[in-house]
């Protein structure tokens, strides 16, 4: 066959092929190439969150900074989620730790007059640590 003969069947091909052949094509191939990519991972599973609920999520996400696939992936699959530090809590109990130490200390060197005023202290300890109990609720 002559080179000139190769061009015109060539050409041929191509005015031969309508607009929506070279679509499909291109469709058919963004198709098997997804295909290939989610080979391994052909399930897929919905959840359901009321309001409140995913606004939490979103909260943990945004703080985080990752998105929801490798949040719930990590979740369900680790069962892994780092919380961050709540530095104004910690500060509350590093506070409340060195009033019963103090407590302590004190209680050893005094006699039984000063124990109630100790137990008022006490008490007074509770009732913090029902604030930040609160607190950690909320």
């Amino acid at each position: 066959m002559s080179a000139e003969t190769e061009n015109e069947t060539s050409l041929g091909m191509i005015l031969s092929l309508k607009p929506n052949d070279l679509l499909f094509n291109k469709k058919e191939a963004k198709m098997k190439n997804k295909d290939q990519k989610y080979d391994s991972r052909f399930i897929r599973k919905t959840l359901r969150f009321s309001s409140d609920e995913y606004a939490q999520i979103e909260a943990q996400l945004t703080t985080l900074g990752v998105n929801f696939t490798n949040f719930a992936k990590n979740a369900i699959i680790n069962h892994n989620i780092t919380i961050p530090i709540q530095m104004d809590l910690i500060y509350d109990l590093n506070r409340i730790g060195n009033n019963l130490n103090q407590i302590a200390k004190s209680m050893h060197t005094m006699d039984n007059k000063h124990k109630i005023t100790v137990l008022a202290q006490l008490v007074e300890i509770e009732k913090q640590l029902q604030k930040l109990q609160y607190k950690q609720e909320v």
